[in-house]
């Protein structure tokens, strides 16, 4: 099983992402540009003030080369 088959159906928080952004070496400017395109997704959700609250982990390996 692949990394990304793992991932499948499993949401993480904002800050997991960040997290594996920032432990894989990817600059700022990239997660904000992830950001505004997983909230493309339909299983991305939003807190009470519009930000990503959880999103699909398959997301963040997809950004990250997996």
């Amino acid at each position: 099983m692949t990394y990304l088959e793992s991932a499948e159906s499993i949401m993480v928080t904002r800050a997991r992402a960040f997290r594996e952004f920032k432990d894989h070496g990817m600059p700022f400017s990239d997660f904000d540009d992830f950001l505004k395109d997983v909230m493309r997704d339909h299983r991305t959700s939003l807190d009470s003030e519009g930000n990503v609250d959880t999103l699909p982990a398959e997301a963040v390996l997809l950004w990250l080369g997996y």
